[in-house]
């Protein structure tokens, strides 16, 4: 699929910002998601756009190079976002359900907009006992859902640390299941 048919499908003009590609195709997933009698091609489609959207943002630098956020004058923070950082095997309400409870073992959830948002603060990620405020998108994806992080970090490298740990505490939930 080329860029401008992506951007066709999702209904948005070039050039679109990763919020855009976002909300559009949460915007689709409301209407076309095969659970809410949707048609299971076209939200695949829908799904590849965005995701072909994005990874096109990512290799611009434009998801991955935001700008520093100030931190208390300490070690200069970026936004950092791994999209998709993860998938959960459940529907949306679910998977927010088990990422919320993952959350509340490890952090501090802060903003909460079932079944798509989750807003989280982790203290002492990197070691140094400061807090990382995390947001998680959930998007439907077939049957499954999608989970991307955003976070602001002192090292990008540390959203790998963070993903890591939000799956082993989801995974732990289910072994307790």
């Amino acid at each position: 699929m080329t860029t401008s048919d992506s951007h066709l499908l999702l209904g948005l003009s070039p050039p679109a910002t990763r919020i855009q590609i976002m909300e559009a195709r949460r915007r689709l997933s409301l209407l076309h998601h095969p659970d809410r009698g949707g048609d299971a091609a076209l939200m695949a489609r829908i799904n590849q756009a965005a995701d072909d959207l994005l990874t096109s943002l990512a290799q611009d630098g434009a998801a991955t190079a935001a700008p520093t956020v100030p931190n208390s004058g300490r070690v200069p923070r970026t936004v950092v976002v791994d999209h998709p950082s993860f998938v959960i095997d459940v529907l949306p309400v679910e998977a927010h359900e088990a990422l919320s409870l993952a959350v509340l073992s490890i952090g501090e959830i802060m903003e909460d907009e079932p079944p798509y948002v989750v807003e989280f603060v982790l203290t002492d990620v990197d070691g140094s006992g400061d807090r990382v405020w995390c947001r998680a998108e959930i998007v439907p994806d077939a049957g499954s859902s999608t989970v991307s992080l955003t976070s602001d970090l002192s090292h990008p490298d540390q959203i790998e640390r963070i993903r890591d740990l939000i799956v082993r505490e989801i995974n732990s939930l289910d072994a307790r299941s």
